[in-house]
């Protein structure tokens, strides 16, 4: 009987675990709420409204991947520095970083002023049809 306790008491447990990691990517927040920082590979850049969950919107950039990894130091340090963005784990190695004020137009500036000494990316193509 207690075995039977203790195992249901640690399911609960993981279950816990499990949902609050979940949680922790449910909406996008500070750069300081991203953890596992070292596994990051690629980066999708939006101009989403503030809070919006960057899995369900179209990214302005994509398929963005590091190519200049000595200049990690400084562009992480801008990330926790600005008050302006948002940043989501989209997945393993995938963070979403959303410039909730930009314009798509004002997102590519910001990629292509600050962003693309650290990583590059292909754009979107926008028109449709």
């Amino acid at each position: 009987m207690k075995l039977t306790t203790s195992l249901l008491a640690l399911g609960a447990l993981l279950v816990g675990t499990a949902s609050t990691e979940a949680a922790a990517v449910e909406r996008p927040g500070p750069w300081s709420e991203i953890h596992h920082k070292n596994s990051i590979k690629h980066f999708k850049m939006f101009a989403a409204p503030s809070g919006s969950d960057l899995r369900s919107q179209k990214p302005v950039y994509d398929k963005c991947d590091v190519k200049f990894p000595s200049n990690k130091d400084y562009m992480y340090k801008y990330f926790a520095d600005s008050h302006l963005l948002e940043f989501q784990k989209l997945g393993r190695h995938t963070v979403g970083i959303n410039c909730p004020s930009c314009s798509p137009q004002e997102a590519g500036n910001l990629y292509l002023t600050k962003f693309n000494v650290y990583f590059e990316c292909r754009s979107l193509d926008q028109r449709t049809g």
